[in-house]
């Protein structure tokens, strides 16, 4: 009797801790928070690898952990990425739903970590509870579902992007549990971290200006006497020992500092260009991309927000105490934004499509955490703040949604054009009049082609042998349908159009009006969407294929 009363006390006490634990906030806004992710990037779970995917992986496979991303032939330097890859393709093999999965889980993570971010800075400005849970649940889904993330999340090949981000937050959350605690195992964990950050990729290098930075605004946080704030700056030394080490090693590996594209891309000073991208930037970041917008469009959306960060300021400034101390929080964040923006802005991001996200990832981070803090307190009705939130959050899933269907479309795409060419094994070579170079802005086959048909196709041992594939011209594709006009002028002799106006070809090898000649083929005609070409020396065991339609079709059938 006393067993049965005891088991019975022990359910219901399980009960009320269970209902307890379901009514609790924070498991609410888990719960919400994993089904906004899952909805918004579902569809991209399933979708097949793409462009640079298939270079990754293949390399990897071959040449171990540490194949790619770690010598001079890569020009970039990031080992721990190309361990994390080579572990997913022990994992999952060549199921890409394992790839993007971890891609999510990144994602899922970064934005946690943005939310606590948040809650620390929060913490020391004395303003409500209610401010403080709805700053820490808004933040992390702002992150969570903005529209500029559908790249980095949904391409494999962003990896990088995502872990690097990753080891950065976490290293400045631990950073500020040591500002809190002043624990000194806090301190080197986030040393630690910083320095995995810089493995996984070179952008974060600015990490060191931003503790600094975060040094300054919490000695005048805390009015901090002058041999303190010496004392506290200090700190960003141990930051920049790190990233000297990291560079030591980089040196090693690539017999440059520089790297990536390039000096003249990544040392190219042109006021112009850097005033224009940091436009855009700074407006896209919060936008989706604006198909046939001009600079004028992004101007003027600038000067708009520009005016929101204003009226923000003054409410903040006008309302005194505390909220004076949210203004400083404001500030660093847009300080924060600047100084993670600063090694991507001459790479640029396009406008018109999801082409360059994925620059934008992490300067993101201070970008959320600066519009999380503007709606909470310029917004001073607590019904309004759930109005504006709950606009703001379905506007960003449903951009979020909306923009992951092209990776569906641009991957149902690449893998058509496997399967078609499995067809074509026997053949002694294969033309390819067009290949997709993207969809929309989703790479389809930019890069990673020849590792594709080589690596990628498991009903042939061994895959097509790249040597006898010609790839002609690459265009991008802007609907499934887009159709291509083939015109047979003689034997082996062909005049190719694409019918989509938007459509043109993508790195074209020779200038418009040009003329091309080798001893397999002749072009000639060049223009933006059109060209003629006359094979030279047909066998009859050669394919002469053309992508129209979602597939490839045989130049002779058509």
């Amino acid at each position: 009797m006393f067993c049965v009363v005891s088991t019975k006390a022990i359910l219901v006490r399980a009960k009320r801790r269970f209902l307890c634990l379901i009514e609790m906030p924070h498991a609410f806004f888990v719960l919400i928070f994993i089904l906004s992710g899952f909805i918004c990037y579902w569809s991209t779970l399933k979708t097949f690898f793409l462009s640079d995917d298939f270079d990754l992986i293949f390399r990897v496979s071959k040449q171990g952990p540490f194949g790619i991303w770690s010598w001079r032939s890569w020009n970039f330097f990031r080992p721990l990425t190309s361990l994390n890859l080579w572990c997913n393709l022990k994992l999952c093999g060549l199921n890409p739903t394992g790839y993007h999965l971890l891609n999510l889980l990144f994602h899922f993570s970064n934005s946690l970590l943005v939310s606590v971010i948040v809650l620390l800075f929060a913490s020391e400005s004395k303003v409500s509870k209610f401010y403080k849970r709805a700053l820490f649940y808004l933040s992390g889904l702002v992150f969570l579902l903005l529209p500029c993330h559908t790249e980095t999340v949904s391409w494999i090949a962003c990896r990088a992007d995502l872990s690097a981000t990753f080891f950065i937050l976490f290293s400045f959350c631990m950073y500020l549990l040591y500002k809190v605690y002043n624990k000194k195992l806090c301190i080197a964990a986030s040393l630690l971290l910083f320095f995995c950050a810089l493995m996984s990729k070179e952008s974060v290098i600015t990490y060191p200006l931003l503790i600094f930075f975060y040094e300054i605004y919490y000695c005048l946080f805390h009015k901090k006497r002058n041999s303190r704030i010496l004392r506290s700056l200090c700190l960003t030394l141990l930051y920049m020992s790190i990233l000297g080490i990291y560079l030591l090693f980089r040196r090693m590996a690539l017999g440059t500092l520089i790297g990536g594209y390039g000096q003249e891309i990544h040392l190219n000073f042109d006021l112009g260009l850097i005033f224009r991208n940091f436009i855009i930037y700074s407006t896209r970041v919060f936008l989706p991309p604006m198909p046939n917008s001009d600079f004028n469009f992004w101007i003027f959306t600038a000067c708009g927000l520009g005016g929101i960060y204003l009226i923000c300021f003054a409410s903040c400034y006008f309302r005194g105490y505390p909220y004076r101390n949210i203004l400083k929080i404001l500030l660093f964040c847009v300080a924060g934004f600047i100084i993670l923006l600063i090694p991507v802005n001459n790479l640029g991001v396009s406008t018109g499509d999801t082409q360059g996200e994925r620059f934008l990832y992490l300067p993101s981070v201070f970008a959320s955490i600066y519009i999380s803090f503007m709606i909470i307190f310029t917004v001073a009705n607590r019904r309004a703040i759930l109005i504006l939130s709950t606009l703001i959050i379905l506007f960003f899933g449903a951009c979020c949604s909306y923009l992951n269907r092209n990776r569906v479309s641009a991957s149902k795409i690449a893998r058509n054009i496997l399967i078609d060419l499995e067809k074509l094994k026997g053949a002694s070579r294969i033309f390819i009049l067009n290949l997709p170079d993207n969809f929309n802005g989703a790479y389809v086959y930019r890069n990673g082609f020849y590792p594709a048909i080589q690596y990628f196709m498991p009903s042939i041992k061994g895959g097509i042998n790249p040597n006898k594939v010609r790839i002609i011209s690459r265009h991008n594709v802007f609907k499934e349908n887009d159709e291509i006009a083939l015109t047979k002028v003689g034997l082996g002799d062909y005049h190719f159009k694409l019918l989509n106006p938007e459509a043109s070809f993508v790195g074209q090898r020779i200038p418009v009006g040009g003329v091309l000649s080798n001893t397999e083929y002749a072009i000639s005609g060049i223009k933006n969407n059109e060209y003629r070409i006359m094979f030279k020396d047909l066998k009859p065991n050669d394919a002469k294929v053309f992508y129209s339609q979602g597939s490839l079709v045989n130049c002779d059938s058509f």
